[in-house]
């Protein structure tokens, strides 16, 4: 819906092929951000970093007018995306949460259950939001706003969060 409103295409077939360019760009940072932090061992940093860049992705769209800057900045949102999922399930073992004593890495079960929770609901709550904030405005900018916000937030915590890195002190 979003890419149709840009108006960049008036066929179906060109408006699903724009619509994909976002997901490859979630491909691409999913795949490259996490071979590097794979390399390097840092975690939060690499998923706060994903986080970020999607959300501001997102909120300076949200300021351009419609048109192939809107659509480029989609694609760079999508990217931060994939570079914060491609990251994310690292951060957990990496705080280690529950182990043993000594044992970083070791992730209670309850832990993972609240995580996968949270999403869950996420994904029933997050397009039901979304959508009823189009019907209240008549454009997609509040729920892209508030998305946003979140991933922002997210950031944040997460590079707080880095400060009880466990399994890589010096990653710190």
């Amino acid at each position: 819906q979003i890419v149709r409103q840009l108006q960049l295409a008036d066929r179906e077939f060109l408006i699903g092929t724009l619509s994909a360019l976002p997901l490859a760009g979630l491909l691409a940072g999913l795949l490259l951000n996490a071979r590097h932090s794979d390399r390097s061992g840092e975690r939060f940093a690499h998923t706060a970093f994903g986080a970020g860049l999607a959300g501001v992705a997102l909120i300076v769209a949200l300021l351009l007018p419609a048109g192939t800057g809107v659509l480029a900045l989609l694609v760079v949102a999508g990217f931060g995306l994939g570079a914060a999922q491609g990251v994310f399930w690292t951060v957990p073992p990496a705080l280690g949460i529950g182990g043993e004593a000594g044992s970083v890495g070791v992730v209670p079960v309850g832990v993972v259950t609240g995580i996968n929770m949270a999403g869950t609901a996420g994904g029933i709550v997050g397009p039901w939001m979304l959508g009823w904030l189009l019907e209240r405005s008549g454009n997609h900018a509040p729920g892209i706003g508030l998305l946003a916000g979140c991933l922002l937030f997210a950031a944040v915590i997460l590079l707080w969060g880095s400060r009880w890195n466990v399994a890589t002190p010096g990653a710190r």
